[in-house]
């Protein structure tokens, strides 16, 4: 069981992620362990942007209250938005 604080620490995120079945790329396990505010993701077409950041949000989807998935419009958001809506399922949420 996932005890609650107020933000996920390391082996909760990979409790997270092994409960929605998400194996990160080498590439993608780079960006998530960097502890910058910000980070810059960039990549080719299925390159694995979207999962990355879609499975970011869902581990910490437990310690938060609100959060936002943004771009122009809705249709480059959706790819997003269904990975997040996926793995949220798997948890039962």
């Amino acid at each position: 069981m996932l005890e609650i604080q107020a933000r996920p620490n390391g082996e909760q995120v990979a409790e997270v992620w092994r409960r929605v079945e998400y194996k990160p790329q080498e590439l993608q396990g780079i960006v998530h362990r960097s502890r910058a505010r910000y980070r810059l993701v960039a990549g080719g077409e299925g390159s694995g942007k979207s999962i990355l950041g879609a499975m970011e949000l869902v581990a910490r989807v437990l310690w938060g209250k609100l959060f936002w998935i943004l771009g122009p419009d809705y249709r480059l958001c959706r790819p997003e938005f269904e990975y997040c809506l996926d793995a949220l399922g798997k948890l039962g949420a």
